[in-house]
């Protein structure tokens, strides 16, 4: 799907693009837990970087004792102790 269809459906009936297309969704929950969805990859894993590529662009979660506990093709989740993140 192109991107100005992708924005047209989402437009037309009130869903945020991210339900739609390829548009990266990132939930952070507290300081220990971030869900992404949309990623293209893991670039970096060690205990304390994990950069993760999107579509534009990518994230690095920086912090502690950090690991990938769950990842598909669509969703990856990542647990530690997450002292910042760095949008790219």
């Amino acid at each position: 799907m192109n991107q100005e269809f992708t924005n047209q459906v989402a437009e037309k009936f009130v869903l945020p693009p991210e339900a739609v297309g390829n548009v990266p969704l990132i939930e952070l929950r507290g300081r220990e837990t971030i869900c992404i969805e949309h990623h293209r990859g893991i670039v970096e894993y060690t205990a304390e970087r994990v950069k993760v590529a999107f579509k534009r662009g990518g994230i690095s979660i920086i912090g502690a004792r950090l690991s990938i506990v769950q990842m598909n093709r669509r969703r990856v989740e990542i647990r530690g102790c997450i002292r910042s993140l760095e949008l790219e």
